[in-house]
């Protein structure tokens, strides 16, 4: 389930996907947008849905889903769009013998339905798959992306005693765990990670920031 960030209604994620278009609290306007959904492959619970203007760029794709999801130690990323990466133009990227920089329109690059690919840190690496749900129009907004809907945050059980976990083991993958069973966990205090609700939490030490409804 998820909460749509207009009108605070909770709905699955396909539900959703149809809710935004028709939302009474989103403004009706000419301004062209796409509406993009964001998901986890390996941690489905969450997801998100954003909508963006003709003028955003893979740079400010790439910058919110930084600040929302993803930021720890300023890794380098990439979107694989079909058969070409972009990235910052800087970076080496193994998989793309001659990757294009992020300062490119969606438009240019992006139609409905089109599926495209998108990694944080190539060490310990987060996974994102996108869509491009529609093309659409509104009220024009002074945001680059901004946020439709998001998945509500998941409360994940102890893997030790089945108890609400209040922590993840950044060295066990990420495993939940509760302030009881911390104690005699072989990682020790430091290891333990906050809950956030972020497919990157409990990886590389992640703590924030991140977004919510």
């Amino acid at each position: 389930m998820g909460t749509c960030a207009l009108c605070k209604l909770k709905y699955p994620i396909a539900e959703m996907a149809a809710h935004v278009v028709i939302c009474e609290r989103r403004p009706a306007g000419k301004a062209e947008s796409l509406h993009i959904a964001v998901r986890s492959p390996e941690r489905p619970e969450f997801w998100m849905i954003v909508e963006t203007q003709d003028k955003t760029t893979l740079y400010d794709l790439d910058t919110f889903l930084r600040k929302s999801w993803l930021e720890c130690c300023g890794h380098l990323s990439a979107f694989k769009i079909g058969k070409q990466t972009y990235t910052d133009s800087d970076a080496e990227f193994g998989t793309a013998d001659d990757p294009l920089d992020l300062n490119v329109r969606l438009p240019e690059v992006l139609n409905p339905r089109r599926k495209f690919e998108y990694e944080y840190d190539f060490g310990s690496t987060t996974d994102l798959v996108l869509e491009v749900l529609r093309r659409s129009t509104c009220k024009s907004f002074t945001k680059r992306v901004r946020l439709l809907a998001l998945n509500n945050p998941p409360t994940p059980s102890c893997e030790e005693c089945g108890k609400p976990a209040t922590g993840l083991c950044a060295y066990c993958n990420g495993m939940p765990i509760c302030r009881a069973c911390v104690k005699k966990h072989e990682c020790g205090d430091d290891a333990i990670c906050p809950i956030v609700n972020s497919p990157r939490a409990g990886v590389c030490g992640y703590t924030g920031p991140t977004i919510s409804i």
